[in-house]
């Protein structure tokens, strides 16, 4: 059997297509001053075991070049690079390119729950804003006598709880659970504390 010396790595094969890649040299080429007149068909001098090891090479000096390393350290880390290269082509958010994974992950739920990017820039700040609004918004009842305050203090929840009046103060006044409390017994109980304190606002002024 015909065999041949892989050029690269000096390892003798039979000279097939198993080990050998096949190279088609295209008529009217001219080798060695000569023109071919018809396309020939030879193998190339490397093995195709050493041709996917060169080609591997190739592209880890290129890519070591594009990343401006060497290509010993591309090497060593080229799983990592790899890792990072395939997760930031999967980002949405190209700014999340230089965060960890736990980062982007965290940063994608604040997004899903309404931030934008220029949120996140002031996560925290914007983050106690948007707690102050909800809260002001969501209250109870209207304090808007206080401004703006917030938190609340106890002293103004407990004013603006006997300003208002609720079902509650007036079973708490009569000694009744709130469920015993008629409509009756809380319209009468409602009247009676405008009254006194009517009287009361009278008698200071």
């Amino acid at each position: 059997m015909k065999t041949k010396i892989c050029g690269y790595c000096k390892e003798i094969y039979p000279a097939t297509l198993e080990y050998f890649f096949k190279r088609v040299t295209k008529a009217g080429t001219i080798i060695n001053g000569y023109v071919l007149k018809n396309d020939s068909i030879s193998l190339k001098s490397v093995c195709k075991t050493c041709n996917g090891k060169k080609t591997v090479l190739l592209v880890q000096k290129k890519r070591a070049k594009e990343l401006n390393i060497s290509l010993e350290e591309y090497q060593a880390n080229a799983q990592k690079i790899g890792r990072d290269e395939s997760r930031i082509s999967k980002l949405k958010y190209k700014e999340f390119k230089d965060l960890s994974p736990k980062e982007c992950s965290e940063n994608l739920r604040r997004i899903s729950r309404g931030y934008t990017l220029e949120d996140l820039k002031n996560f925290e700040v914007v983050k106690k804003k948007r707690l102050k609004e909800k809260y002001i918004k969501n209250r109870k009842y209207d304090y808007s006598e206080l401004g703006d305050m917030y938190p609340l203090t106890v002293r103004a929840c407990n004013s603006k709880y006997h300003q208002v009046i609720t079902p509650a103060l007036i079973a708490l006044r009569m000694n009744l659970p709130v469920k015993e409390l008629t409509p009756e017994l809380y319209e009468l109980g409602k009247k009676s504390r405008l009254l006194r304190r009517q009287i009361n606002s009278i008698i200071t002024n």
